[in-house]
């Protein structure tokens, strides 16, 4: 009982390092939730307080969380992850303003040949990313944000400024 709530305290804390395990597991819970909402009857609903719109902000919050935690094994801070959100923004808005002027506003509709190019070319720098977030090593040793999480998915943040500096 008590692992279970560590791991479901692991999974909403976005401090502390989680290793590529770590990673993989919450990214299996947000999968099975996500089928959850896809296959469900949640969906039924239009509603903004509906579950589906609770159950769609608790998948994206464990996924922000996961990667925060994956970008600290790693030695890099959180903020990466909101900078990368706006770059893959403005990367579409390039994508889309680019294939409206050259091709014309029908290849943005599902359907038309050209918008499986866009697609493609939208999702190709997320999938790169996510790739790098998945192989990359992360660090070995305790860091700035907490012991190493190696061989137990995710570890604490450092609470104690003394253990933060002597590392």
């Amino acid at each position: 009982m008590i692992g279970l709530i560590h791991t479901l305290k692991s999974l909403f804390d976005p401090r502390g390092r989680a290793d590529r395990q770590g990673l993989l597991v919450a990214a299996i819970i947000a999968a099975i939730l996500e089928g959850f909402l896809i296959a469900g009857p949640l969906t039924q609903s239009a509603d903004w307080v509906s579950p589906a719109v609770f159950l769609k902000t608790v998948v994206i919050w464990i996924c922000c969380a996961s990667v925060i935690k994956r970008l600290h094994d790693m030695d890099l801070s959180g903020w990466w992850l909101p900078g990368s959100l706006a770059l893959a923004c403005m990367w579409t808005a390039i994508v889309a303003t680019f294939a409206m002027l050259t091709a014309g506003t029908a290849v943005l509709h599902p359907g038309h040949p050209g918008a499986v190019i866009v697609m493609g070319l939208v999702i190709l720098p997320v999938l790169g990313a996510t790739l790098w977030l998945h192989l990359a090593p992360g660090t070995t040793v305790s860091n700035r944000f907490g012991a190493s999480a190696h061989q137990r998915l995710a570890s604490e943040p450092m609470t104690d400024i003394a253990t933060a500096l002597y590392k």
